[in-house]
């Protein structure tokens, strides 16, 4: 159950939420949480390990692939999983979290976020929470001072994608190494992410350990999807070679790069298909220059896909330009299909990508967050690259077949699980518990200072999220001024075109001629 649709939430939490229950006593910001004051749920004693995935929300993105990937593969005899989020989303794949586990909790549809830490204690009090997993969460990295306070034992894992050295100087990697003292460790999703940890950001190695996101390649296997499909769903002619542009269509991904290449090479004379399969803020932003250029025949625009495979069974390659990556999920799942990648080479994709089973090409433009910003050599580079692919046929079934062979040598989704499950049982073994409450009970003389540092990010979050709405408010008002001038231009462009319009201006024309000789006109006798 989500908590949300629950009728019937866990006790602790219904006395957490009640009128006159400890949260609804505060009076709100800059009010000292209350630490947890509950016994222990009935999760104790039952011999599994209490894992609680702390996460912004569950969207499609390769981040929450990943955690839902690394959900699915836990070994329900030996794990009970839980989910809270925390930040404001639509949470499209809530389904598929709640698939499996029942324990979700979307904090932004229970509780203003002044209420966020006092339920965090209380749900690690009584769900006896043995291990926190916190992904992309500003607000789980905020709090785990305040928790270790209370909670010495407790075992924590983040994992990092990527850094956004545009963000905060470095996103999440640097917010990991910020937070670093109070976390046991911090996986990253590839080694070119660790380097950069230790090196820029002076993480000790030992603590930042490289964990492949992997795919399964037992779904994603080209003997398991009929080809044609995709082909036949487009209406594209089977001869005719397919480029898949499979993404989030955000600024990250450089689109219009993408479109650039289609026009080079589609003016050049190349009969190539792009395949555009995603949404995102930049969709419009594409169709727009597609109907510009007149690409209608070239760029095709396929959607989301719940199932992405039978585009990457019928495509020649699979295009990735983004300006920054960790190393892409659909990096692994086109390769794993025995399609070749054309990438750039930003974070860990030449850890995977390779010139002899695909392309990697430079980043010439930097890391710019305008998904219109690249160079003209870069679009000549990747239009030569995919040309030069796509005209040796027997060439490209060969680093098709090496690409499967990369991935389940070394880059599987059941490699990813085990590793990350060998994690967890040692940090969860009772030797393990015992060390970090000797390292840690030294906190819980601090606890005033680490509760005051977690009310001044919980203020800056809450701060950040008001500027946010009022900017997509100030963006939507934009967007109708926009709109009824627009509506204002046509009306005005129609009524410019209407025979009585056009006969007024020709005889105030005419008028104006004959005031201009000085002849009075003549008013004509009945």
């Amino acid at each position: 159950m989500a908590l949300e649709a629950s009728s019937s939430p866990a006790p602790w939490l219904a006395a957490l939420a009640r009128d006159g229950g400890a949260i609804r006593n505060m009076p709100g910001s800059f009010t000292t949480p209350p630490a947890a004051a509950h016994t222990r749920g009935a999760g104790a004693g039952d011999g599994k390990i209490h894992i609680a995935f702390i996460l912004p929300w569950m969207i499609l993105g390769g981040a929450d692939s990943f955690n839902l990937s690394l959900l699915e593969g836990l070994d329900k005899d030996r794990y009970h999983v839980s989910v809270v989020t925390t930040h404001p989303a639509d949470n499209t794949w809530q389904p598929r979290f709640e698939a499996v586990t029942p324990d979700i909790y979307t904090l932004p549809s229970l509780l203003d976020m002044d209420y966020f830490p006092a339920f965090m204690s209380a749900f690690i009090e009584n769900n006896r929470i043995d291990l926190l997993f916190v992904s992309n969460s500003e607000f789980g990295y905020a709090c785990l001072p305040w928790l270790r306070c209370q909670f010495p034992g407790l075992a924590v894992v983040d994992y990092v994608h990527a850094p956004d050295w545009r963000i905060r100087g470095g996103g999440f990697a640097r917010t990991a190494a910020a937070y670093g003292d109070v976390l046991d460790k911090t996986c990253v999703c590839n080694a070119h992410t660790r380097g950069e940890m230790i090196d820029r950001l002076g993480c000790p190695p030992k603590a930042v350990e490289t964990v492949y996101i992997g795919v399964d390649e037992t779904r994603f296997d080209p003997a398991l999807v009929a080809p044609g499909q995709a082909y036949s769903r487009l209406g594209i002619a089977p001869a005719r070679p397919m480029v898949l542009f499979p993404c989030r269509i955000a600024p990250q991904k450089r689109p219009l790069l993408l479109l650039a290449i289609a026009r080079q090479m589609a003016e050049a004379g190349s009969d190539a298909a792009f395949v555009v399969a995603g949404d995102g803020p930049d969709l419009a932003r594409m169709q727009d220059y597609v109907r510009q250029h007149r690409l209608e025949q070239t760029v095709c625009f396929a959607g989301p896909q719940a199932d992405v495979r039978p585009y990457y069974r019928d495509a020649a390659l699979t295009l990735i330009c983004s300006s920054f990556e960790g190393l892409s999920l659909t990096a692994y799942e086109s390769m794993a299909m025995a399609t070749p990648v054309v990438t750039s080479d930003v974070g860990g994709q030449a850890e995977l990508v390779s010139n002899d089973n695909g392309a990697v090409l430079p980043l010439l433009a930097g890391d710019s967050p305008d998904a219109g910003h690249f160079t003209p050599e870069e679009v000549g580079l990747y239009a030569d690259a995919i040309q030069r692919l796509l005209a040796d046929p027997q060439d490209l079934a060969r680093r098709g077949a090496l690409c499967r062979q990369t991935v389940i040598q070394g880059f599987s989704l059941a490699g990813m699980v085990q590793k990350m499950d060998t994690l967890f049982t040692q940090l969860t073994t009772p030797a393990a518990v015992a060390a970090r409450v000797q390292q840690y009970s030294p906190l819980a003389g601090y606890t005033r200072l680490c509760a005051e540092n977690l009310l001044i990010n919980v203020e800056y979050l809450k701060a950040r999220a008001a500027l946010e709405e009022n900017q997509l408010a100030l963006a939507h008002a934009q967007g109708t001024l926009a709109a009824g001038a627009s509506a204002a231009e046509q009306e005005l462009a129609r009524i410019r075109s209407m025979r009585s319009f056009r006969l007024a201006n020709r005889y105030a024309a005419f008028m104006g001629r004959l005031r201009q000789r000085g002849r009075p006109p003549q008013t004509p006798q009945k």
